[in-house]
């Protein structure tokens, strides 16, 4: 007779904890990402307060630097404002920034020159009558820089002298005082005037540096020209 015998399955159960060694590693991971994280983080705010210092400082150049431009584009050049006939000596200008008795001006497409006798508000007064008759919106430039000999007769000096400080020279960007200074090329404290004749070009240097001083977070080097001195015959 066969003897049969009931095999016994057991279903083992082991239960595997962490070693001290894995909780070590993986303690040292998390805290590895988390540092990695938090240094991501800080680098992110400086990254960003200089992204917004740099476009703060570039616009602060920039406005200054448009009043250059404003400034050379109205310097001894503007429009008539109404027609001017054939013996006319008092001619209806936009403005007369910069003219000034004794200077010599073109009109429009006439080829004469023009003695200034007068200039104020928007009138300039001519010591000669019109040769040609002339229609609102002529150009009326000085041309008596045109053809300097030195730099300080040139149209770049005369821009130079007539520019207003750095307003505002101090400005606060991102809780910090900076400062904007207006200088020229070559270590000049001032706008140079470039030392190639007729003497028209002006060249301009700008920085924006903490106030407690450090290294510039923004700058820029640039030229400009009187609108005047592009009209010169």
């Amino acid at each position: 007779m066969k003897f049969l015998r009931k095999k016994k399955w057991f279903r083992t159960h082991q239960h595997h904890g962490f070693s001290l060694v894995e909780v070590v590693a993986g303690t040292l991971i998390a805290g590895l990402f988390m540092a990695t994280a938090l240094q991501v983080m800080v680098v992110a705010k400086v990254l960003q307060a200089r992204g917004t210092e740099l476009n703060e400082a570039k616009n602060w150049i920039q406005q200054d630097l448009e009043l250059i431009k404003a400034q050379a584009a109205t310097f001894k050049s503007t429009n008539l404002s109404s027609s001017a006939t054939v013996g006319a000596t008092s001619l209806t200008v936009d403005w007369t920034t910069g003219f000034a008795s004794g200077d010599i001006i073109r009109i429009g497409n006439d080829p004469n020159d023009y003695t200034v006798s007068a200039a104020s508000g928007t009138t300039v007064t001519i010591a000669t009558g019109l040769s040609t008759s002339q229609s609102a919106g002529a150009s009326v430039s000085a041309t008596n820089m045109c053809s300097a000999t030195t730099s300080a007769t040139g149209f770049a000096q005369a821009i130079r002298t007539s520019l207003p400080g750095v307003s505002p020279a101090t400005r606060t960007i991102g809780g910090q005082n900076f400062i904007l200074s207006r200088q020229g090329f070559g270590g000049s404290s001032i706008p140079s005037v470039r030392n190639v004749a007729p003497y028209q070009v002006l060249e301009v240097s700008y920085q924006v540096t903490p106030e407690l001083g450090g290294n510039p977070v923004a700058s820029l080097d640039t030229e400009v020209i009187a609108d005047a001195a592009l009209k010169c015959p």
